[in-house]
């Protein structure tokens, strides 16, 4: 009890007095522990290490302007927004800032895993509807010494895919991202899919039945549309075309307010795949809202 009501006054203590340098980083740059509910939805809706409550900011000084910062509510959204030398540099600054945080206890290198090495793709669906694939090597594992089921992992992007994906995206992307275990084990099984990787020590025929994964799949078609209700509203809707699958999904008025509905329709002629699973354990349907960048 004695520690949650700590957590709590410190929650309300402001950022200016209680902010430490963040080892590793520049200078300027600093962190502290706030009220972890804030920021979880919009800034960082994913974290991938335990440091709930962790906000990082940095300075950030605009021409003819006053100084102002910009705050991640999460380690792994600031380790990306730096420019690292290599991997050998950005895997020490990862444990130097763990150990200053956790202790003895904080993740450290193993590079005995089996992903280490592995080649890696991450697709998605951008703003536009296009399809963005991004391949690299996973580099580092990161690993607490009494749990490897709390991996983390450092995935190194190639060049030259850095180079199509920021022009098609338009913006800015470094080389080096920390990723979820389960995020490592998919990219890895999405790589060998494309490249039609059966070999006896792939990762698809090496990965368990235990093993999470988590492998978005891109469809093979979309359309965005305003279509007009009876009211004369117009309301979005979506459709995706996804292994001889259509789905629909369309916004509408209700007694309750505004509603999503979702309609799957299969496009085979043989019924007799019907029962089959659309989706294999792990895969989630990129919508066009996921961006792992």
């Amino acid at each position: 009890e004695t520690d949650v009501c700590i957590r709590k006054s410190c929650c309300k203590i402001p950022f200016e007095n209680k902010a430490k340098s963040l080892v590793g980083f520049p200078p300027e740059w600093q962190y502290a522990f706030c009220d972890p509910n804030q920021g979880v939805l919009v800034k960082s809706p994913r974290r991938i290490l335990s440091l709930a409550g962790l906000v990082i900011r940095r300075p950030m000084l605009a021409a003819f302007q006053t100084p102002g910062y910009q705050y991640f509510h999460s380690f792994e959204a600031a380790f990306s927004s730096v420019q690292h030398e290599d991997t050998s540099e950005a895997t020490k600054l990862v444990e130097s800032f763990l150990s200053h945080v956790h202790g003895s206890d904080a993740m450290k290198s193993y590079p005995k895993h089996f992903l280490v090495g592995r080649r890696f793709c991450f697709e998605f669906t951008n703003v536009n509807g296009m399809n963005v694939a991004m391949f690299g090597v996973i580099s580092t594992c990161f690993r607490e010494s009494s749990e490897a089921g709390t991996d983390i992992f450092m995935v190194q992007y190639d060049s030259d895919c850095i180079e199509i994906a920021a022009k098609s995206l338009g913006t800015t992307i470094l080389r080096l991202q920390l990723i979820s275990s389960e995020q490592a084990w998919g990219g890895c099984i999405s790589f060998e899919r494309k490249a039609r990787i059966r070999g006896r020590h792939s990762v698809v025929r090496s990965i368990d039945q235990a093993t999470a994964v988590e492998y978005w799949v891109t469809p093979d078609m979309r359309m965005e549309e305003m279509v007009e209700q009876d009211d004369g509203i117009k309301v979005p809707m979506l459709t995706i075309l996804l292994r001889g699958y259509k789905f629909v999904f369309s916004a509408h008025n209700d007694d309750e307010g505004i509603a999503v509905s979702v309609s799957c329709i299969s496009m085979n002629v043989d019924n007799g795949t019907a029962d089959e699973s659309i989706l294999k354990p792990g895969e989630l349907i990129d919508l066009g809202v996921f961006c792992p960048l």
